[in-house]
C-alpha cells in the first residue's frame, strides 16, 4: 500500500439539545449536516400501521367480552320452572313461601262532621226515614224530599218514643196511629237510612235528662234495625227569639247541647250532620233573613237545607267500621255543664 495520508472517518453523533447530527472530526472546520425530514409516504405508512394495531386490539377485546357474557348467561341465569301438570311436586314453588296480601282497613272518623260529597238526587231519600220536630216537617213539606215521614210538631226525644203519632194503613187498609218503634218494625227492610233531627224542644231540659232519653232512643232503634243513622245538630234561632223565649230555647243552650251531640255521635257511631253555620250570622245566631218566625226557616232556606242533605252522604261501603254496633243499655251520665275559663263547655262525668 502506497504511502499516502490516511482519511479518518468518525461516527455520526446526535446533539441532544438540537437533535441535529454532525460529523465529528479532529478539525473543527469540517462541515456540519442536519438530518433530512422523513418522506411523506413513510409517515402515512406509520399511521396506517398504528390504526391497524388499534383495530386489532379493539376486536380482540370485544371477542373476549362476548365470550365471557355468553358463558355467564348459560351458567348463571335462572331456569324457568316447569309448571305443567307433569312436573314433579318438588319442582313446584311452596305456596307457604308466597307472602299473602296485606289488608289495610279504612276507618270512618265519627268524631268529625260528615264531609261534603257529590250530590245525589231527591229520589235517594225515598227509602230513608226522617225523625224530627216541626223543623223536619218544614223540610219535607217545602222541598222535593220524600222520605218516610216519622216527624211531628212539638215532639222531642221522649215523646217520639211513646206517642202514637204516625198514621199508617193496617193490614185491612185502614189508617191507624202507630208509635215510632211500631212504624219502624212495620217498614223494616224498606228503608236504608235513618235521619234524626231533634233537640230544639229539649233545650229547656237539664242535660243529664236529655242524655238518658237520647241514649234510650238510639238503643231502641238499634234493637229494630242496624241501618246507618244520621244525627243533625240543632240549628240556632234568631237573637230576638233567644231573648224572648218562654221554653228555654236559647242559643247558649243550643251550643251546650250540640257539644254533647257531637260527643254522643262519636261514641255511638252516628253520622253527624252540621248545618248550624249555613244560615247564621257572625255571632252564631240565626239570620232573620232566613227565619220565618225566629225559629223556623223560610221556604227558600229549607230548599238550601235539602241540598245540604243531598251533598253530605257517607259511602258506607268504603269503610270497615260503618256497621252499626248495638250499645249496651245505659242509665245516662250526670254532666257538669258550666263554661270553663276559656269559654269552652266541659263535660265531666
Amino acid at each position: 500500500m502506497s504511502e499516502r495520508e490516511t482519511t479518518k472517518i468518525y461516527p455520526i453523533k446526535a446533539d441532544p439539545r438540537t437533535d441535529k447530527y454532525k460529523y465529528t472530526a479532529d478539525s473543527p472546520s469540517e462541515p456540519t449536516y442536519e438530518k433530512p425530514p422523513l418522506p411523506i409516504w413513510v409517515l402515512i405508512f406509520e399511521l396506517i400501521l398504528a390504526l391497524l394495531a388499534l383495530t386489532t386490539a379493539s376486536m380482540l377485546t370485544f371477542s373476549l367480552f362476548t365470550e365471557y357474557t355468553h358463558t355467564y348467561i348459560n351458567t348463571v341465569s335462572p331456569t324457568l320452572m316447569d309448571a305443567s301438570p307433569a312436573a314433579e311436586p318438588s319442582d313446584m314453588a311452596n305456596e307457604a313461601d308466597i307472602p299473602a296480601p296485606v289488608y289495610v282497613p279504612i276507618y270512618y272518623d265519627f268524631t268529625l262532621p260528615v264531609p261534603e260529597s257529590p250530590a245525589v238526587g231527591y229520589d235517594y231519600f225515598n227509602d230513608t226515614v226522617f225523625i224530627g220536630d216541626s223543623r223536619t216537617k218544614g223540610l219535607i213539606m217545602y222541598t222535593e224530599l220524600t222520605p218516610y215521614d216519622f216527624s211531628s210538631v212539638g215532639t222531642n226525644v221522649g215523646t217520639v218514643q211513646t206517642k202514637a203519632f204516625i198514621r199508617m194503613e193496617d193490614e185491612n187498609g185502614e189508617l191507624q196511629n202507630y208509635t215510632l218503634f211500631e212504624a219502624l218494625e212495620r217498614e223494616s227492610g224498606n228503608y236504608k237510612t235513618i235521619y234524626i233531627a231533634l233537640g230544639l224542644n229539649e233545650l229547656g231540659w237539664k242535660l243529664d235528662k236529655f242524655d238518658i232519653t237520647f241514649r234510650e232512643l238510639i238503643a231502641n232503634i238499634r234493637k229494630i234495625t242496624d241501618v246507618p243513622i244520621y244525627l243533625q245538630l240543632i240549628m240556632p234561632v234568631t237573637q230576638k227569639a233567644s231573648e224572648t223565649t218562654q221554653f228555654g230555647i236559647t242559643n247558649d243552650k243550643a251550643v251546650v247541647f250540640n257539644a254533647y251531640l257531637r260527643n254522643a255521635a262519636a261514641e255511638l257511631e252516628l253520622f253527624c250532620l252540621d248545618p248550624t253555620g249555613m244560615f247564621s250570622l257572625e255571632d252564631g245566631t240565626l239570620d232573620p233573613a232566613h227565619a220565618s218566625d225566629g225559629i223556623h226557616l223560610q221556604i227558600s232556606s229549607y230548599k238550601q237545607l235539602a241540598d245540604f242533605y243531598r251533598t253530605h252522604i257517607v259511602d258506607t261501603e268504603a269503610y270497615d267500621n260503618t256497621r252499626t254496633i248495638v250499645p249496651e243499655e245505659s242509665e245516662g251520665t250526670e254532666y257538669y255543664t258550666e263554661p270553663a275559663a276559656d269559654g269552652n263547655v266541659v263535660f265531666t262525668p
